[in-house]
């Protein structure tokens, strides 16, 4: 596999753990939980999710430049460490915040097998 291959998968990695960030982001505002990122408070309180999108394809640009793009242009490699090194810090940034929705007033977290069965309503 290479080089080129391998930051494909990790950029696209980054764009699914980005928007379930957002996702996450929106669901703790939206129930009244605290968001301790200002730019991010701030940008969700004039624009909503559309902001936050524009924010997050901001960075997208701004990593595929830097990681790939400005390297290739001056000789050299793309940034796979770069990359992969943004994946895993998003990811243990959303555990954070996945432990800090659990405490937000007005959120509760349910199983996926009683929505399963609310869903469809099976009568054994």
């Amino acid at each position: 596999m290479s080089a080129l291959e391998l930051w494909f998968i990790g950029f696209a990695l980054l764009i699914f753990i980005s928007a379930i960030d957002v996702w996450l982001t929106s669901t703790i505002i939206k129930n009244n939980g605290t968001e301790f990122n200002a730019v991010v408070r701030y940008i969700y309180k004039h624009s909503g999710v559309r902001g936050m999108v524009a924010l997050k394809l901001f960075f997208f640009i701004f990593i595929a430049y830097f990681t790939a793009i400005q390297p290739v242009e001056a000789g050299g490699k793309i940034d796979l460490y770069a990359i992969f090194y943004l994946d895993f810090m998003i990811a243990v940034i959303m555990l954070i915040m996945f432990r800090d929705i659990r405490k937000t007033p007005g959120f509760k977290l349910r199983r996926v097998r009683n929505v399963f069965h609310e869903a469809f309503d099976y009568r054994f």
